[in-house]
């Protein structure tokens, strides 16, 4: 009876570390899920966060320099001289406007064709030049040091716009991301209700006009 008795308790008690073993690694799972959940969100707020790039351009546009800190730290600092500053705030402004206008999450996560991109490209370069000659002065490119920047400039602000575009070809970016909504969605169930804050966005198909028709 006593035999009976102990095999009745050490039976309880080998259930009892089992169901506590298994409450251990169900917590050590959804920890792992957790986890990596938080990773595939950081990468898709990386991907889609394009301002860092903006005020990157923006510091080379206003003349700053990067420097290291006494503490090892990455900072922005003021041109030495003011040869350095090519254009002035008004000319600054107008060129983040159209990055801003180009180079933001509504556009990467559209569906352009390649030679759409490539006509916006064109007409907006010409657009551009036409905008600065007309009004370089008091954009600030008042010398002739200034001026001869001006293609370059040019070109710098169509390079980062026509980059933004083709993230687009074909809804790229947004079949990219969902990929990776998907995969995660698969290994880890806690991430399925995530999937309605990324939706597809299409671009619909319009006849277009260049510049001037």
């Amino acid at each position: 009876m006593e035999q009976q008795e102990a095999d009745y308790l050490n039976e309880i008690e080998n259930e009892l570390r089992q169901s506590q073993k298994e409450k251990r690694d169900l917590a050590k799972t959804q920890l792992g899920m957790y986890e990596m959940g938080n990773d595939e969100n950081n990468l898709i707020k990386w991907q889609l966060n394009l301002e860092e790039e903006k005020d990157r351009i923006f510091h080379l546009l206003k003349g700053h320099r990067k420097v290291s800190n006494e503490k090892g730290e990455e900072v922005w600092i003021e041109p030495l001289t003011q040869d350095s500053v090519i254009m002035n705030d008004y000319g600054i402004d107008y060129i983040m406007g159209l990055l801003e206008s180009f180079v933001n999450r509504n556009i990467i996560l559209s569906n352009w064709d390649e030679d759409r991109i490539k006509e916006i490209c064109l007409d907006l370069g010409n657009q551009i030049n036409e905008d600065i000659y007309n009004d370089y002065e008091r954009m600030g490119l008042n010398t002739d040091d200034k001026r001869k920047k001006f293609a370059i400039l040019v070109w710098k602000v169509l390079i980062n716009i026509e980059a933004s575009l083709r993230r687009a070809i074909g809804g790229r970016e947004n079949l990219n991301l969902r990929k990776i909504i998907t995969v995660n969605q698969n290994e880890n169930p806690l991430m399925a209700s995530r999937m309605s804050d990324y939706p597809v966005v299409n671009q619909p198909k319009k006849k277009w006009y260049k510049f001037g028709q």
